[in-house]
């Protein structure tokens, strides 16, 4: 008996999920229209639009213009405030929030210096329990964590080289038991950009491949539409692949790592002695344009990712690359020359489109929400 109430209950869910989703996709749909759609009978309809109406997420809009005469049906329409999601994003440093409505327009943000020192999941649950009460906005429906580090399918942080990782530290255990009733999702911070890159971004692929190169260099796969995780969670660590065995050792234990040499902080580490003053990267385009040597300097740079991205390309044939982070502060001759450099080592065939992210700083935090809304809805 317990089995069959249990699955009548999933059956349920499913369907209420369906129907929400119908009603997001399709602003002023009625109960006719998803009738139509979804084949489901008029009596299930109604008692789940009751359903979504009394929890808030749904409101009745208007009435529908008939094409023929009779009963004018009632549109649907998502309430934008009903709900919303909370995205925090991790750094070595700082915790950064951003609040999302059922719309995915931001309603609230803050950024805060944290004490790394103590266990990232007290710092983080005190900060989320402090900031994400927000009025008129329905209930917090789900929180995501982006994290600069390892997430294995088990939710557990492996491994990072920005932050210190504590044994039995257990950030996801320690956010489901305080916020119960939300979602709740940590992961690679370079998953939720190429999330973002696929629902938001310029490209119609569904397979593609994002690259965040900032304080460090991050990658993430998205094939068929949704994330390529690996057996255990741990795929695309595309900055500590190793480009030179002989190289600059890395963070991880290894050397040449890709991080070694085209994050940020080596690519600033490198332009200020070459420069002989410091150099920030507010300031490091007008310096590329004004040094030659730099400007060999970040072209050798340019080669090396290229030569990463190869790599990459060969594996997953990914329909579009997406560069992200920092690194687009060295503007479009930048990317250009990256193009050039992959079109020159790629196997004959291949035509991968190469692009600068259109979608600034907001990428990971609307990733997250949106992954998070596909997670409750879809």
């Amino acid at each position: 008996m317990t089995q069959i109430v249990n699955s009548q209950q999933l059956i349920k869910e499913n369907h209420l999920k369906l129907v929400f989703s119908l009603i997001h996709e399709v602003d002023g749909i009625s109960r006719a229209d998803i009738k139509k759609l979804t084949k489901l009978s008029a009596t299930t309809i109604s008692a789940l639009v009751e359903e979504l109406m009394a929890k808030g997420l749904v409101v009745e809009s208007g009435i529908k213009s008939a094409e023929r005469s009779g009963r004018k049906a009632i549109s649907l329409s998502v309430n934008s405030s009903g709900g919303y999601f909370a995205v925090v994003s991790v750094s070595g440093y700082h915790f950064r929030l951003r609040l999302f409505d059922l719309f995915f327009e931001e309603i609230f943000s803050k950024k805060v210096r944290y004490d790394n020192s103590k266990l990232l999941s007290e710092t983080l649950t005190e900060f989320l329990a402090e900031n994400v009460s927000v009025k008129g906005y329905g209930e917090l429906l789900g929180i995501a964590v982006g994290l600069p580090a390892i997430i294995d399918d088990n939710h557990n942080i492996v491994s990072s080289t920005v932050l210190s990782v504590y044994e039995n530290d257990n950030v996801y255990d320690s956010l489901c038991k305080s916020f119960k009733g939300s979602e709740v999702v940590i992961s690679n911070s370079s998953a939720f950009v190429a999330y973002a890159e696929m629902e938001f971004g310029d490209t119609d692929s569904e397979s593609l491949i994002s690259v965040d190169i900032s304080d460090g260099v991050g990658a993430s796969a998205i094939v068929g539409g949704a994330p390529f995780l690996g057996n255990a969670g741990m795929a695309c660590e595309f900055g500590h692949v190793s480009v030179d065995m002989n190289g600059k050792k890395c963070r991880c234990g290894s050397r040449g790592c890709l991080e070694t040499i085209v994050s940020i902080p080596a690519i600033l580490e490198k332009a200020t002695e070459i420069c002989k003053t410091e150099i920030d990267i507010d300031s490091l385009a007008e310096a590329v344009a004004k040094n030659d040597e730099l400007t060999k300097y970040i072209d050798y740079v340019c080669e090396v990712l290229a030569f990463g991205l190869n790599n990459l390309i060969n594996m997953f044939d990914p329909g579009a690359v997406i560069i992200c982070g920092d690194i687009l502060a060295l503007g479009e001759r930048f990317i250009s020359k990256l193009r050039t450099k992959l079109k020159n080592i790629s196997l004959p065939g291949r035509d991968v489109s190469v692009m600068a992210s259109t979608l600034g700083d907001n990428a990971e935090y609307k990733g997250g929400a949106k992954y998070i809304f596909d997670c409750l809805f879809r």
